[in-house]
């Protein structure tokens, strides 16, 4: 079952940064899904025990944000011996930035909360070590509002963190409240008198329907994500692993798919005159056509080492999930002299820790579970390195890629692909608050 209810805790540095009066939107958006049905109830929470300041702080929030007036059990939080000597430095309790760090840790942990919100040093530089050593999440407030949207995402539930009190059908959610979205579609409407029918409809899909196609993928994975690790921190099981896999295919396929089209536009625009299948972002053909009309979008795509090398990138993702064994995130693990034992030794401790299989189920059941429950053992006492990764095997040079923790990159650099298209071809201007 997907749990429509999730706790944040709030660094009490962040207020600064917040208002009540009039209020900050992304907690109109809380008071929204709280109010929709069935309800996605999201609660935030605050210390106040760092400065005898932050209680009357924290008051004006009352009626969104809880107080958590002194610290949950013993207040203490170990770092993962995995961590780096600079990120075990951060959070040392030495430092006073340390301590509000390691408390704040401390109360996400005893909580099983589904994120700490905060700017700090000591949080953001190990977020990810964080996550994968931990399950703690770590969410700068600049992101937060886009997870409060996220939760409702996930359960059909659209609600715009930036502008929670606007009503719009939830087809036309990513079109009208997301800001690079909305700022194409202003775009479009003002160039579409100006171009071929056969170009401006090409734009139109792919700034309707592909461009929010991409969003939606992105933001189910990180909803499986939260809903993934909201089971890990109460049953040390992972799950939903399928649906994170699934979403985050969506979102290559669709990357490239847009990536492709966009090539479709040029030709069409500047009149390459070549046949379709001869469009494609990787297409020597493409680009050497290109290069006759338009060396300006040539060079600022295939000679930038950053855009090309990410296109290939996104080539690596997606051509597998079409042609062949798909990459799905996975954990990069490990062993430890635990994983090392022998089957005989693993069962001997097995017998111990549950004696009960062993009593009830008949020989000839045992023996066909036994292989599994030494697996399942053994799997749980390898190190996790990292979560949510891939492995990619191609002709030139495998590597691992941090597949999860960079769809925000993906679609940031898709967004930048994208725009040098359109400034390339019709002058487009990129909104600073979007670009």
């Amino acid at each position: 079952m997907l749990t429509r209810e999730f706790l944040f805790i709030i660094d009490p540095r962040c207020l600064h940064r917040m208002s009540a009066f009039p209020l900050t939107p992304f907690l109109g958006a809380v008071a929204r899904l709280a109010e929709a049905q069935p309800a996605v109830k999201i609660q935030l929470a605050m210390p106040s025990f760092f400065d005898a300041k932050d209680a009357a702080r924290v008051r004006q929030y009352r009626l969104f944000i809880r107080d958590i007036a002194a610290p949950l059990g013993d207040g203490k939080f170990y770092v993962s011996k995995d961590f780096s000597s600079k990120h075990r430095g951060l959070l040392s309790a030495a430092r006073e930035g340390g301590q509000k760090a390691l408390a704040l840790l401390a109360l996400a942990q005893a909580t099983k909360a589904d994120g700490v919100v905060s700017d700090a040093r000591e949080l953001l530089a190990p977020r990810y070590s964080l996550l994968a050593h931990h399950r703690i999440r770590v969410i700068p407030l600049d992101e937060f509002p886009r997870w409060i949207e996220v939760c409702g995402i996930g359960h059909s539930t659209f609600v715009s963190a930036v502008d929670p009190n606007r009503n719009i059908p939830e087809e036309l959610f990513y079109q009208w409240l997301d800001r690079k979205n909305r700022h194409l579609i202003d775009w479009h409407s003002r160039v579409r008198p100006q171009l071929s029918p056969e170009t401006a409809e090409e734009l139109r899909s792919i700034i309707y329907n592909r461009y929010p196609f991409i969003l939606y993928s992105r933001d189910m994975v990180r909803f499986f994500e939260l809903q993934s690790d909201h089971v890990a921190r109460r049953t040390e099981r992972r799950r939903l692993g399928s649906f994170v896999g699934f979403h985050l295919v969506n979102l290559y396929f669709h990357t490239w798919g847009l990536l492709d089209h966009l090539t479709l536009v040029a030709n069409r625009h500047l009149g390459l005159g070549l046949a379709d299948n001869r469009c494609s972002i990787a297409g020597d053909d493409f680009w050497a056509a290109v290069s006759t009309r338009a060396l300006a979008l040539r060079k600022a795509v295939k000679q930038q080492s950053r855009v090309n090398d990410w296109i290939a990138v996104m080539s690596d993702m997606r051509h597998p999930a079409a042609h062949k064994a798909m990459l799905l995130p996975t954990q990069l693990v490990s062993h430890t002299p635990e994983s090392r034992l022998s089957d005989a030794e693993v069962l001997e401790i097995l017998k111990k820790e549950d004696p009960e299989p062993f009593e009830i189920f008949e020989k000839d059941a045992l023996e066909a579970m036994i292989p599994l429950m030494i697996s399942n053992w053994r799997w749980r006492k390898l190190k996790v390195m990292a979560d949510g990764v891939v492995y990619v095997h191609n002709s030139s040079r495998p590597y691992v890629r941090p597949a999860l923790n960079s769809v925000d990159h993906d679609v940031a650099m898709l967004n930048e692909v994208l725009d040098i298209f359109l400034m390339e071809l019709f002058a487009y201007t990129p909104s600073p608050s979007t670009a």
